[in-house]
Parts: C-alpha cells; structure tokens; sequence
C-alpha cells in the first residue's frame, strides 16, 4: 500500500480561504482505499469553527527544537469522509503564523515521522 500525506494551508470543511481549500478537501476521499493510505496534515488554526474543533482527538505531542527555542507540537486527529485528518497545535497557535514555508515543510516532514 502506497503511503499519500497532503500537507496543506486549508481545507474545507474545516478552513477556507481559496480554492487550495477544495482540492484538498476533496482530492483524497477519491483514491482507491485498497491502493492508497491517504491522509492529510493542517495547521489547527485559532478561527476553526468550534463545532469541527470539538471533534479532534489527541493522536500525540513532542517538542522539537525550532530555531532558538524548544517548542510544543500537538497532534490531533479527525476522520472525515474516510480521511485521516491531522491538526498541528502549538499551544500558542503562533507557530505556525510566523515561519517561511521551508520551516513549515521541515516541520511537516518530522511529524510525518512520528504519526505515521
């Protein structure tokens, strides 16, 4: 079975800025299930409606050294559609507002190592 991770910005149904939102809210339900393990990884973001907040469940947490400081990163969890959904948290909520891209994908990469 051949592993498929979306890291996206956004995603419907559970935040929405553009069309990026669509694809990855939609994209992945239709892989073959038998073929594909595809799964989905995005900020939790403060605005999230609380309705889609109150559904995540804790996966796991670590702390990981981000340029000067050691910083918290939870991991929570939501199957939606038959996807796996992974939610990034910080605790802050800041973490992610406030990196390039480059650290972003540096960060999603070591996640990925650890839930999956």
């Amino acid at each position: 079975m051949k592993k498929i991770l979306f890291a996206a910005s956004e995603s419907v149904p559970f935040i929405k800025t553009g069309g990026l939102a669509d694809v990855v809210g939609s994209l992945p339900k239709y892989f073959d299930k038998e073929k594909y393990d595809v799964r989905v990884m995005l900020p939790k973001y403060m605005c999230m409606k609380d309705e889609w907040k109150e559904k995540l469940q804790y996966h796991t947490h670590f702390y990981m050294d981000l340029n000067w400081r050691t910083q918290y990163v939870g991991v929570l969890e939501y199957v939606h559609d038959g996807v796996t959904f992974y939610f990034i948290d910080n605790n802050q909520n800041k973490l992610l507002f406030s990196y390039t891209y480059e650290l972003l994908f540096s960060l999603y990469q070591i996640i990925y190592k650890k839930i999956w």
